[in-house]
């Protein structure tokens, strides 16, 4: 029954952020029934998670009841499991029990920065270069018709609104503003040293010139275009084990 508390409180806790869905780009927020968060002071603590992207928060129930409140300084990593979160298009999470590593790590959003910010990036597999991603949610316009209506028939038979061939007046477009789940890519090769990785193969084999060649034909002969976070996973995760080789 407290647990069941928690995850209510937690869920509670999230919902300012999707109610202001319709106006702008609204920070994403992912929960998570089972988390793990270790500081950066080296404690550890347990309980369910909600991740905020834009500005970064982490948000952590306690079993008294509480919601503690970290900003990525303060948190080295956070692993986590059973997504509560659904997607922008309303669909459910993927695997409720995979299981998915946050880290915060220092990057510099602007290239005009002098100093980097710290921020949530979720590791997508190990080895000397890490995949990195971040998601967040972002408006689509979507433009559409409406479908004239037509009550009725006018004296001779044309229906009402229409003109002399019986065919109502067009409707203008309109538009609609709909949330999308966007992700941005980066390689890390030390600590310092975050760089952006936008899909496509292209792009993948100039971030790992010395091995290019084994990437390309291991791609082809599986018809990878390292267009998804799946692809890109397993494209860095060959590059890594390839560089490893003598």
């Amino acid at each position: 029954m407290k647990l069941l508390l928690l995850f209510v409180l937690l869920c509670l806790f999230a919902a300012p952020a999707r109610a202001q869905s319709g106006a702008g780009n609204s920070p994403l927020r992912l929960k998570f029934r089972l988390g793990r968060v270790v500081l950066l002071s080296g404690d550890t603590l347990d309980g369910p998670v909600a991740l905020q992207f834009g500005p970064d928060l982490l948000f952590l129930a306690r079993p008294d009841g509480t919601i503690r409140t970290f900003a990525p300084v303060a948190v080295a990593a956070c692993a986590v499991q059973q997504e509560m979160s659904m997607a922008a298009d309303g669909s459910a999470a993927a695997d409720p029990n995979q299981v998915r590593l946050f880290r915060a790590l220092p990057w510099y959003p602007d290239r005009n920065q002098k100093q980097p910010e710290i921020a949530f990036f979720e590791q997508l597999g190990a080895g000397p270069v890490l995949l990195l991603r971040r998601q967040r949610l972002a408006q689509r316009t979507v433009a559409y018709t409406p479908v004239p209506a037509t009550v009725g028939a006018g004296v001779f038979g044309i229906p009402v609104g229409g003109n002399s061939r019986g065919l109502p007046p067009p409707s203008p477009t309109r538009y609609l503003s709909l949330p999308e789940l966007r992700e941005e890519f980066y390689l890390l090769r030390t600590a310092d040293d975050l760089v952006p990785l936008r899909p496509g193969l292209k792009e993948l084999l100039g971030a790992f010139p010395v091995v290019a060649l084994q990437l390309q034909s291991y791609a082809q002969a599986h018809r990878l275009s390292a267009g998804s976070a799946r692809e890109l996973s397993e494209l860095v995760s060959l590059a890594n084990s390839l560089a490893a080789k003598p």
